[in-house]
């Protein structure tokens, strides 16, 4: 029975009856791969198609097979076991069907690739390439190391009403354990300067190389109930935001700061430098 195009096959040098074994899920296009490809697979077929020719080769179905890779190589396995008291008379390398497992290249096949690959010389585009090549893999290696450098960079944890020091971390990724915190991003940001808070404290870098506080791009609000009374301060939208665990409210206290919008989550604010 037929199962679309996919068994076993073997291709048959008619001159010296020598024969190769295979399997395939498309069996039309593992005939054109052997036959008329570029770059064939099997090194002695290859080399005994150029000797006598393509006209004295021909490929044979020996099975129809459903499509399943299990089913194939016990069926390559089968038909290999059956050539195994002929094993000279096969192009295949290896008599374990899909596997060159414990294939080793002979010496000589060894001495014979080392004298091909002596004296032979590069071309100047190819030098060229490889110094390119080279010198980026250079500059990545650098910003590697620049990168986990900063990374073991002692911090700071710091209390944002009194300034005080809470604590000193050895890295940014130990602070980040501490706080339980999905990833060190936001405190190494803060510690950059970047921003202004990162769950609930400021960070600085312990040897005090961060950006001064007033380059950060950011606004101090204040918290008003509906009668403009002061409840809490915030040195950022972002962290008011997040108090009130409120998804994207920071955009929504800006409009509220631009536009003089009656309320805003239920309180007023207003910039502590108004």
């Amino acid at each position: 029975m037929k199962y679309l195009n996919s068994g076993i096959y073997c291709i048959v040098n008619l001159v010296n009856n020598k024969r190769y074994i295979g399997q395939a899920v498309d069996l039309k296009r593992r005939e054109y791969e052997h036959f008329f490809a570029k770059k064939r697979t099997n090194p002695l077929l290859r080399n005994s198609i150029k000797k006598y020719g393509l006209q004295n080769f021909v490929f044979i179905i020996l099975e129809y097979l459903p499509a399943n890779k299990e089913i194939l190589t016990n069926a390559e396995q089968k038909w290999l076991d059956f050539y195994k008291d002929k094993w000279d008379r096969l192009y295949n390398l290896c008599p374990i069907a899909e596997t060159t497992l414990g294939l080793k290249a002979t010496e000589e096949a060894k001495q014979n690739i080392s004298k091909a690959l002596k004296g032979k010389k590069k071309s100047p585009e190819y030098i060229e390439k490889l110094k390119i090549r080279m010198q980026n893999s250079t500059y990545q290696i650098k910003q590697l190391e620049k990168a986990t450098e900063l990374k073991k960079r002692a911090v700071n944890q710091i209390n944002i009403d009194t300034g005080e020091i809470l604590n000193t971390f050895p890295s940014i990724k130990d602070a980040a354990i501490y706080m339980k915190a999905p990833t060190p991003h936001n405190i190494g940001q803060v510690a950059r300067g970047y921003q202004s808070t990162a769950y609930g404290y400021r960070w600085e870098f312990a040897d005090n190389t961060t950006v001064p506080k007033e380059k950060i791009n950011c606004k101090k609000v204040i918290m008003c109930d509906l009668e403009w009374n002061e409840l809490r301060n915030f040195s950022s939208l972002r962290e008011a935001a997040r108090f009130l665990n409120k998804k994207g409210g920071a955009t929504n206290i800006s409009q509220y700061l631009k536009n003089n919008y009656e309320q805003c989550f239920g309180y007023k604010w207003k910039f502590i430098n108004k």
